[in-house]
This record gives C-alpha cells, structure tokens and sequence, in this order.
C-alpha cells in the first residue's frame, strides 16, 4: 500500500516537473517572440526614388494617365467640395457637431451624415471611377481612379473635424509626379488586355 503512494506521489512529482518545464518553455517562447518583434520595430526602413528614363512612346502615354490623373483628382475634389459646403450649411450637421465630443451617438450620427452627403472613401473611389469613365479615355483603368478617390478622401477627411484647412485642387502648373495603383499586376493585364 504505501509503494502504490509512493508511486503515486512520484508521479504527480513527475506531472508537476513536467508542467514546469512546459512553462517555463512557453515563457522562453514569449520572450523570444517580444525580442524578434522588438528587433523588427528597430529595423530601419528607408525609401529610393529614381529617376525614370523611358521611349517617347510610353513617355507619351505616362504624360496622357497623369494629364488624365489630374482632371479626375480635380472633379473629385469638386464633388467634395460642393458636399461639404451643403453638408455643413444643414442643420442636421451643425446639431451633431456640437454634441459633446466623448459621445458615442454623435460619431453614429455624423458617420451617417456622410453618407448621405456621400463623403466616406468608398463613395469617392467610386465617384473617380465615374469621372474617369465619363472622360472616355482609356488611359488609367478603375483601380488608378480608385487610388485618386483616396488621395481625395485623405485630403478631405481632416477638415471633415476643422482638424485642417480647406483641401485644395491640384494645379496644371505643377502637375501630378506619381502614377498609384491598388494591384500592379491587374493593372498591367488591363492595360496588355487594352491593346
């Protein structure tokens, strides 16, 4: 009888030697984990540009989806513009406005106040696919028009809180000096697709 406890007592000694170790295992996981992440939060990230030297062709071409680019930035940032100004001018507007801040029914409302003005990111994404559409010109596809709603909605959304000024339209003077897409490669299949 007391070799069947004493088994048993060796055996819950071993259990308990056994689920230390397991712990501290996982402790020695944990900590690794926090070290790799720390050291992924210290690498240092940099940013190239280069100079793009391409044919007179495509030259030609990159020049037409950037001219493109910026009437389309400049329709949508119309749009925005005249929905701001009527959104702001409604009642319904300034009453959500000056609830207190902390209130979770005053960020309800002004998010549905956006949208029915259609200010949310989705709304002009798809307001530059229709301008871009609307040109006829099949120099930039939906998903370059998209990325122009977005550069809108970035622009437009801190004054949507008087966090900055009013947005401004870009000028033909300085042009646009980028070409954004959502997915390079369907991008490029549209435009092989194109020819």
């Amino acid at each position: 009888m007391t070799q069947k406890k004493d088994k048993d007592t060796a055996k819950q000694a071993d259990a308990a030697k056994q689920a230390d170790a397991a712990k501290q295992a996982d402790a020695t996981k944990q900590a690794d984990a926090a070290k790799q992440a720390d050291a992924a939060k210290q690498t240092d990230t940099f940013v190239v540009e280069l100079g793009l030297s391409v044919e007179d062709q495509v030259n030609r071409k990159l020049c037409k989806a950037l001219d493109l680019q910026l009437h389309c930035y400049n329709g949508v940032m119309s749009f925005a513009h005249k929905s701001l100004k009527s959104m702001r001018s409604s009642k319904r507007w300034q009453a959500a406005y000056n609830l207190p801040k902390n209130n979770l029914d005053r960020l309800k409302e002004l998010r549905e106040i956006f949208k029915n003005y259609r200010l949310t990111e989705n709304d002009l994404m798809k307001k530059a696919t229709r301008v871009c559409k609307a040109m006829h010109r099949d120099d930039i596809g939906a998903h370059e028009a998209q990325c122009i709603g977005r550069d809108v909605w970035r622009a437009v959304e801190p004054f949507l809180f008087k966090q900055s000024g009013m947005p401004r339209f870009k000028s033909a003077s300085v042009k646009l000096h980028k070409y954004v897409t959502k997915s390079i490669g369907l991008s490029e299949w549209q435009k092989e697709d194109q020819r």
